[in-house]
């Protein structure tokens, strides 16, 4: 079996993604977060282009981009190497981690952390939020408090499933894969290695099966 329910392409239009050699056609979702540090390590056009408040702190600049019109709030801490796109907001209090590239419009809100994962064109973290090894969707909304959580209980290896199949991750770390559009109530917490399809809504007492790209409404 293909097992092309956990592929990239299910998840996410890639029009206006700046990184698109990070995906790679008929890949796992995972697949991308693997090739996160090569690519990172290996960019070479990182630099400043908007301003940083004297309250912010920039660690391993060499290693940072923020493009244009980027909005810093005070007291934010940026860390390197990562990308932060055009037009993208860092918020009073964020944390944005090494290996993380946040893209065009996107937000990482008042005091949200966001760690080797991608965040697609206007994603928007807004409040309290955690985000660690996934990928959040383009336009996709996350409710205050919303938890991505990466690492199982037991610490072994995340394995996927669908309705017949188990299929392995290959890593220890695996958040959420949330697709295009999608709207997402406060105060959740997402298993590690969830799937949820493009335009899905989740409310806030919905039970999320772990490890489903078939997870909805």
């Amino acid at each position: 079996m293909s097992h092309s329910e956990f592929f990239f392409e299910q998840y996410f239009d890639l029009r206006n993604f700046k990184h698109p050699q990070l995906f790679k056609k008929n890949c796992f979702a995972w697949e991308v977060l693997d090739r996160l540090r090569d690519y990172l390590d290996g960019f070479s056009n990182y630099g400043i282009y908007s301003e940083v408040p004297s309250w912010s702190i920039l660690e391993n600049e060499e290693q940072i981009y923020i493009g244009k019109n980027v909005t810093i709030e005070p007291f934010t801490l940026i860390k390197g190497p990562c990308i932060i796109e055009d037009g993208a907001t860092i918020a009073h209090g964020s944390l944005v981690r090494p290996y993380s590239i946040i893209s065009q419009d996107a937000l990482l809100g008042h005091c949200s952390e966001v760690k080797e994962s991608i965040l697609l064109e206007g994603a928007k973290l807004p409040h309290f939020n955690y985000v660690g090894d996934s990928i959040i969707g383009a336009r996709v909304n996350l409710g205050a408090g919303l938890i991505c959580a990466n690492v199982r209980l037991d610490m072994k290896e995340i394995i996927l499933k669908n309705e017949e199949e188990k299929c392995s991750s290959g890593r220890h770390k695996l958040g959420a894969i949330i697709g295009d559009d999608s709207s997402l109530s406060c105060n959740l917490v997402i298993n590690p290695g969830s799937f949820i399809q493009k335009n899905s809504f989740v409310l806030s007492n919905a039970k999320i099966k772990t490890h489903s790209p078939r997870s909805k409404k």
